[in-house]
């Protein structure tokens, strides 16, 4: 129930065309994203993904545990 309300909170918080920024960065295999980058928000899917158009042309979602933060 606490994964749906940060689901919930996620959804909220991260609308289509907000501006992001990582806070931390995200670890990928193929397209790590380093703290700092910034992009713009697409949607926040149903498992609580925040998939964002990143300014360096990256479409990798954010995670739960990874840390954005609208700027």
């Amino acid at each position: 129930m606490e994964k749906h309300k940060e689901i919930t909170a996620r959804k909220r918080i991260f609308q289509k065309g907000e501006r992001v920024i990582i806070i931390t960065t995200i670890q990928d295999s193929f397209t790590p994203l380093p703290k700092g980058l910034q992009g713009t928000v697409s949607h926040v899917d149903d498992i609580g993904t925040v998939h964002v158009h990143w300014d360096n042309g990256s479409n990798l979602g954010a995670l739960l545990e990874d840390q954005i933060a609208l700027i």
